[in-house]
């Protein structure tokens, strides 16, 4: 094919699967600007996972259109896509997304959607830097976990943000830089979360609202909240051992807020925030 020019690669109907590089004969042997890449459905289905590094690198254009039979997506299976713009829809069946499988498509620049009910595991930097992908960040009640830097600068989602009722642990810097969200739900009240890791909301700076930490939390970061200054109040059900000195520091502008249950650990300020009683956790919202 040296010398030739493809219009495009179609991916037939009676594929199931694409193994990791699979496809890398085909990689810079003629696919342009011009190129699109096409899954092609219908009676016999569709692919269902996709390999890693699968279409790294390639110079497709126009729309990522994924396959809505797709079960899993590889690590870095669309790593630096820089061809593709337009939306990104997760679809139903989707479980599993690898480490970095769009991180550099910087070019997608429509809207954002996770469809289904079936997403149980979120890679790191797995849509790190897309900022200009717009729409609520809506993580599925499936999700369990959401690994670091996984939404990173993704300054374009939003105003809404919302946090699956079972994840367990927010891992670092997850929604660093993610500015255009204003709002935060499912988090407060939320009975599973345990560790909230080191700068995880760091720079969120139009985040509103309270935020409080349940008693199910063991663990808050370093600068975890640094940079949330639109932020009000904090309010606390852990122990003080196991925060952070500076997980607010430069972040929310009211009082941190402590129970009964651990006000003795604090004094009467924390991280540079006054320190008073918390009586009404259940009325945080």
């Amino acid at each position: 094919f040296e010398g030739s020019f493809f219009t495009g690669l179609v991916i037939p109907q009676c594929t199931r699967r694409l193994e990791s590089n699979s496809l890398d004969f085909y990689k810079n042997e003629g696919f342009d600007e011009t190129s699109v890449l096409i899954f092609d459905e219908g009676l016999q289905g569709g692919v269902t996972g996709l390999g890693d590094n699968l279409f790294s690198g390639f110079g497709f254009s126009g729309s990522l259109e994924l396959p809505s039979t797709l079960v899993d997506i590889g690590k870095a299976s669309f790593a630096d896509c820089t061809g593709f713009a337009g939306d990104l829809s997760i679809g139903d069946y989707v479980k599993d997304i690898a480490d970095e499988a769009f991180f550099g498509s910087n070019n997608l620049n429509g809207l954002f959607t996770m469809n289904g009910g079936a997403l149980k595991s979120i890679g790191k930097k797995s849509f790190a830097m897309l900022d200009s992908l717009s729409g609520g960040l809506y993580l599925p009640y499936s999700v369990e976990q959401v690994g670091p830097q996984s939404f990173e600068s993704c300054s374009g989602l939003g105003p809404i943000l919302e946090i699956s009722q079972n994840m367990r642990y927010i891992k670092n810097q997850t929604f660093k830089n993610c500015t255009g969200i204003t709002r935060m739900e499912g988090f407060n009240n939320n009975s599973n979360i345990r560790v909230v890791e080191s700068e995880s909301f760091l720079n969120c700076s139009n985040i509103t609202g309270s935020i409080a930490f349940g008693p199910s939390v063991t663990g808050i970061g370093s600068l975890c909240l640094q940079g949330c200054t639109s932020m009000n109040n904090v309010y606390l059900d852990t122990i003080s051992n196991q925060v952070a000195s500076n997980a607010f520091s430069s972040g929310p502008t009211g009082n941190i807020y402590v129970s009964e249950a651990v006000s003795g650990t604090y004094g009467s300020t924390f991280a540079g925030m006054d320190v008073l009683y918390w009586s009404e956790y259940t009325t945080i919202d």
